[in-house]
């Protein structure tokens, strides 16, 4: 069975074709278009799959995609938040004021260097009138809560405008490459748990998966068994580490789609006991389980990073987010006593995350999906559709895209005018230059 895998087409839309469990090929639109995380539909890379396999339209059995119809994934958002809206908020965040006052107060005098900012207890440059829009709009509970409820509105609008789009294009691009009517749709956390268990290796394992938004879903907890998935847990949105992420990232100057790397890099200079205690009154923990309230009001995070040095923000977003996500994992290691964690879904960029989760006690052997994010969905549900049984094969490399001969590259080259050269020793050079302090 050959199978064409087309990941979500609002960002990094990319293309797999599979067969029988083996990923014959699998590359990024934007690998062809040049433009980073290309969003629509990946025209040139389904061109180039065809060739490199061989493929003709008829070929290829169906089409998978990892998102339902509009219609179903605008119902499953507003089941989201009805069901939020039924949870009370936590009594700690009407003492928000006290709260930030009290960390105002451990925030320490500082004068090392911090590469990238003035100073570094550096707070997000705004002028007055912005600093008292966050602090009323993330500062004052009646206004963030209302503020909260319009923005799920914007969400719902935006969700409603892009999922169209998408669903358009995808349309148009199927019929002109005359792949119409081999259409599968699927539950999008599906696709992350699917790709990263199957290419894992492990017979059995935990799959964590955690993310912006997919299908309903933040994330998700499943067994993986003799190549079986077994969901045994939802995380709902809203309560997703991914917007939680995000509106960090873009308080403090960020693009959050691209930058929140910068964070991570960020935390490592600055307190995470400073803001962690505010962030937790905002979050309530269950066995297994977790809910961030209010967690897409953008100006909560603005004002903190507006009244507070910034490295002290990002530590705060990190740690937090490494607490909770340890602690729902480390629970249902425990349930079901796997030693072999699987993890996939934008969150799982995080590289800091993944070391504390693969540091959870009772966790032998971890997995993480290389393409974490959407673009992995292309080829998960594929290699999902045509497993073979108990289990794939593990994944070896991450070449599965198109290659160029030097004899292209030399005539690329040529016809831009570049200066270039062919290093005896590659791996010793770019140490040289790293040392040297370069960047390749």
């Amino acid at each position: 069975m050959r199978i064409l895998g087309i990941s979500p087409l609002d960002k990094d839309a990319t293309v797999a074709i599979v067969e029988d469990g083996k990923i014959l090929y699998a590359a990024a639109e934007e690998r062809f278009s040049r433009k980073k995380q290309h969003r629509g539909f990946p025209y040139e890379a389904v061109r180039d799959a065809l060739r490199f396999t061989s493929s003709r339209p008829a070929d290829i059995d169906f089409v998978t995609y990892a998102f339902y119809e509009w219609d179903q994934e605008f119902e499953l958002i507003r089941d989201s938040f009805e069901q939020e809206e039924n949870h009370p908020l936590p009594r700690a965040m009407r003492g928000l004021r006290g709260a930030l006052r009290a960390a105002g107060q451990e925030v320490p005098e500082r004068q090392n260097t911090i590469p990238g900012l003035r100073h570094p207890n550096q707070t997000l440059r705004r002028d007055w009138k912005r600093r008292l829009l966050y602090r009323i709009a993330g500062g004052s509970p009646a206004i963030s809560r209302m503020l909260t409820r319009r923005d799920k509105r914007l969400f719902i609008e935006d969700a409603e405008r892009t999922h169209g789009e998408s669903n358009r294009e995808l349309e148009k691009g199927l019929q002109e490459f005359g792949l119409q009517g081999k259409l599968k749709r699927h539950e999008h956390h599906l696709a992350h748990a699917a790709k990263a268990y199957l290419l894992s290796g492990f017979d059995r394992a935990l799959l964590v998966t955690l993310d912006g938004y997919g299908s309903g879903l933040a994330g998700s907890v499943s067994l993986g068994e003799g190549g079986e998935i077994t969901r045994l847990h939802n995380i709902r949105f809203p309560n997703s580490f991914g917007s939680f992420y995000e509106n960090v990232t873009a308080a403090l100057g960020f693009r959050p789609d691209r930058h929140a790397g910068k964070i991570v890099g960020l935390a490592a200079y600055g307190d995470p006991e400073i803001l962690s205690p505010v962030l937790l009154d905002r979050i309530a923990q269950d066995p297994g389980d977790f809910r961030l309230f209010e967690n897409l009001n953008v100006y909560f995070a603005r004002h903190l990073a507006s009244r507070f040095p910034m490295i002290d923000v990002a530590a705060a977003y990190q740690h937090v987010l490494e607490m909770v996500a340890c602690e729902m994992v480390r629970y249902w290691v425990k349930k079901t006593g796997c030693e072999n964690i699987v993890l996939s879904g934008g969150v799982i960029a995080n590289v800091k995350l993944n070391q504390r989760i693969h540091e959870i006690e009772g966790v032998e052997r971890i997995f993480v999906d290389p393409n974490m994010g959407d673009g992995g969905c292309a080829s998960g549900l594929a290699l999902y559709a045509s497993r073979n049984l108990p289990a794939s094969e593990p994944l070896e490399n991450a070449y599965l895209g198109p290659s160029y001969s030097d004899a292209e590259i030399r005539t690329a080259l040529a016809q831009e005018s570049l200066s270039f050269s062919r290093s005896e020793n590659l791996a010793a050079e770019i140490a040289a230059r790293v040392h040297a302090g370069e960047v390749i």
